[in-house]
């Protein structure tokens, strides 16, 4: 992973440990287009920013002002790398008298967080279009059609969509399904629907309403909803309570508003005026990238993102600052966070780099630094949960000695980054630096048949040990476990003294890796530096 990357989520970690809780209850309608969700996919790989929600595995964008599109575009589906359309529930209004399309002169669309809504407007009429999600599977689109003239108005409401090839459309039943290359989308309209469904060439529907005439100042309410399950899930749980929600969708509505404002009040500082919109963009990219469980993936999570094709998995330390970023937000989905890492940790106490929905591209060539102790102390401290704590216990130990058993080559209590299979650019990765200048002249040293390490002690690794052994001195002596707390409080103090003695350099003022099996320090300047002052 790159730098940037990194930058971005430690960023957003910091930006949302650092709120507090507010007294007064923020409205999501204050936050606007914070994050540019504008565009209409022409073909399926194509790259834009989506909005998700819920932890559903495709995303959502607003139509440009040049477009006829209302409603939300897309769907993009992540781990498909594939737009799978254009628009699957845009609305369209016909005259009934006249048979013909309406014709609007004025259209918006705006972004809000967890909402995204298209409007189009006449001298007559209003038609207004809200997409939320609903569940972690569904997102459902209301429209609301006004009459603002002081006349009778007779109209036929139309649902319309188009996929992209090789995508096929089918109905079935009252609904239109469409199989992905790894899953499959529905689509549902409710009771609402009486025309026939009718599709074009495999790849376009329509699907008309009756004919409704709305009195002056009258509005109308209809929805539709979408449903993707990802790696072939099957859900018929999904479909009833998608057909329940169709049918009372105001109440959809008022739960997604109630959470998003609940999270909103949560996040936003009352001590820190004018800076609003950092916190609440912060916490639309984290839940944008919020996925639940699927395929192999056993716990829900939050990818790096959305918006890159690769990141449709967790990352070791990603991972960690994720859930400390939500632990006050969404505690459940901060402690799965943590387990979803340790789900595939081996017999050795390695934790994956990164694990994906199809275990065989799980990255075992490196893993991340080790900062899961804290993520799970974090996580404590803020749920007082006492048995998610006393569960990681002893996969935090497992990890935590797996370092000292498979990446100190001298046994000098000093560990370097490295790999499983021989290559210097995972052990790069393993720091999670890659291409960091002070590895430009790094060689691997071999361990044991499945371990190498580079050439030099890293200065920030240490200090993460470091801290790690305080943290797991405190969750042990939480926990009762007084010897071992005591024993790592030793291991933490004389560890601190040798980070000092190792890696500090007085003429420079400054940390830097040393080489190793000598004393000779790799005078880089970089941020690894700075990482003993963090780490205490």
């Amino acid at each position: 992973m790159t730098l940037r990357v990194l930058t971005t989520a430690t960023l957003l970690a910091l930006v949302l440990m650092g709120c507090s809780n507010s007294n007064s209850t923020k409205d999501r309608e204050s936050y606007a287009n914070l994050i540019n969700y504008q565009f209409v996919p022409q073909s399926p790989k194509q790259k834009a920013v989506c909005m998700a929600d819920l932890g559903a595995w495709h995303g959502l964008c607003i139509p440009t002002a040049q477009s006829n599109i209302v409603g939300a575009t897309g769907p993009y589906l992540l781990g498909e790398f594939s737009w799978a359309a254009s628009h699957l529930n845009s609305i369209t209004v016909t005259n009934a008298e006249t048979n013909k399309n309406i014709e609007f002169d004025k259209r918006e669309s705006a972004s809000y967080p967890g909402l995204l809504r298209v409007s189009v407007m006449n001298s007559e009429l209003r038609v207004e279009s809200n997409t939320i999600y609903v569940t972690h599977r569904s997102h459902i689109s209301v429209v609301t059609i006004s009459n603002t003239s002081n006349a009778a108005q007779s109209i036929i409401p139309q649902w319309e969509g188009k996929v992209f090839s090789p995508f096929a459309m089918r109905s079935e039943g009252d609904g239109i399904i469409i199989t992905t290359h790894k899953g499959e989308l529905s689509i549902a309209f409710g009771k609402q629907l009486e025309a026939s469904i009718n599709i074009n060439a495999d790849t376009a529907y329509t699907a008309a309403l009756k004919p409704i005439t709305i009195e002056p100042g009258e509005e109308i309410s209809i929805a539709s909803a979408v449903t993707y399950l990802p790696y072939h899930e099957v859900n018929e749980q999904e479909k009833l309570h998608v057909a329940k929600l169709l049918e009372e969708p105001k109440i959809g509505i008022k739960e997604n508003t109630d959470r998003w404002n609940g999270y909103l009040t949560k996040v936003i500082r009352n001590d820190v005026k004018g800076y609003d919109h950092i916190p609440v963009k912060a916490l639309q990219t984290l839940l944008t990238n919020w996925k639940t469980e699927t395929g192999h993936l056993k716990h829900q999570g939050i990818v790096p993102s959305m918006a890159v094709s690769y990141f449709y998995g967790y990352w070791a330390w990603d991972s960690w600052k994720h859930a400390v970023a939500i632990k006050d937000i969404e505690p459940e989905l901060a402690k799965d966070q943590i387990r979803t890492m340790f789900d595939y940790q081996d017999s050795m106490g390695m934790v994956a780099d990164c694990v994906f929905p199809d275990s065989l591209e799980n990255n075992w060539r490196d893993t991340k630094p080790p900062l899961a102790a804290w993520a799970v102390w974090e996580v404590f401290t803020s749920t007082h949960d006492t048995l998610f704590m006393k569960e990681m216990l002893p996969k935090l130990e497992a990890y935590h000695n797996w370092w000292y058993s498979y990446r100190d080559n001298d046994g000098n209590g000093l560990c370097e980054y490295g790999a499983t299979d021989g290559t210097l650019i995972a052990a790069k990765w393993e720091s999670g630096m890659d291409n960091a200048v002070r590895f430009d002249s790094s060689k691997l040293v071999q361990n044991s048949p499945v371990a190498w390490s580079l050439n030099q002690e890293s200065v920030d690794l240490n200090a993460y040990l470091y801290l790690e052994k305080q943290y797991l001195a405190n969750i042990n002596k939480t926990l009762g476990n007084n010897k071992q707390a005591e024993s790592l409080t030793l291991e933490a103090t004389a560890l601190r003294e040798l980070i000092n003695k190792s890696f500090y350099c007085n003429d420079e003022g400054f940390y830097f890796d040393k080489m190793l099996g000598s004393n000779q320090l790799l005078k880089v300047a970089g941020p690894e530096g700075w990482t003993p002052l963090w780490c205490g």
